[in-house]
C-alpha cells in the first residue's frame, strides 16, 4: 500500500514559485528566523516583509541558494530599490485583484436581477477562474445555479 502525502497551501497572488491558483507549497515557506539562522544576518519585520516578497518571486530557487545571494548583494543600492518597486508592484496587483473580485460580484448579481446570460458571461470572462467564482458568488448570495453551474460543479468535484 502506498501512502500518498497531502500538500498544503498558503495562497500568495501573483508569484512565480506558486501554482497556477497563485498558492505557495508549505515545503517552500521560509521564515524570519530561519532566513537569520541561514544568512546570519539581523533583520526587522520590516526589511522581512521585502524579503519574503523577493524570495517568493525568485520562483523554485532553494532556501540556501536564496540566502547565499542575498548575503552577497543585499547592501547593494539597486538591490534594495528593486525589492521595493516588488513590493509596491504587489500592493498594487492587491488592489487590483479586489477591485476584479467586486467587479466580478457585481456584474454576477446584476445578471442574476435581470435574467442577463450576456452580463454573466462577461463576469465569467474577467479572470482565469472566473466560473468559479461566480458560483461561488451565487451559492453566498442564495441565487439559483442554472444548469450549466451545476454541470461545471460535477464536473470539477469528481
Amino acid at each position: 500500500m502506498q501512502c500518498s502525502r497531502k500538500v498544503v497551501y498558503l495562497h500568495k497572488p501573483y508569484n512565480k514559485g506558486t501554482n497556477f491558483n497563485g498558492h505557495i507549497k508549505l515545503s517552500n515557506i521560509m521564515t524570519k528566523q530561519e532566513f537569520e539562522s541561514r544568512t546570519g544576518l539581523t533583520v526587522t519585520n520590516d526589511e522581512y516583509v521585502k524579503i519574503e516578497n523577493l524570495y517568493y518571486s525568485a520562483g523554485d530557487m532553494q532556501k540556501d541558494q536564496f540566502c547565499e545571494l542575498y548575503k552577497q548583494i543585499h547592501q547593494n543600492e539597486l538591490f534594495q530599490i528593486i525589492g521595493e518597486k516588488l513590493l509596491n508592484s504587489q500592493k498594487a496587483n492587491k488592489v487590483y485583484q479586489k477591485e476584479e473580485d467586486e467587479m466580478i460580484e457585481f456584474l454576477t448579481i446584476k445578471a442574476a436581477e435581470h435574467d442577463d446570460d450576456d452580463l454573466e458571461k462577461k463576469a465569467r470572462e474577467i479572470c482565469p477562474w472566473g466560473r468559479k467564482k461566480t458560483i461561488l458568488i451565487k451559492i453566498d448570495n442564495d441565487i439559483d445555479l442554472s444548469s450549466d453551474d451545476l454541470s461545471y460543479i460535477r464536473e470539477n468535484l469528481r
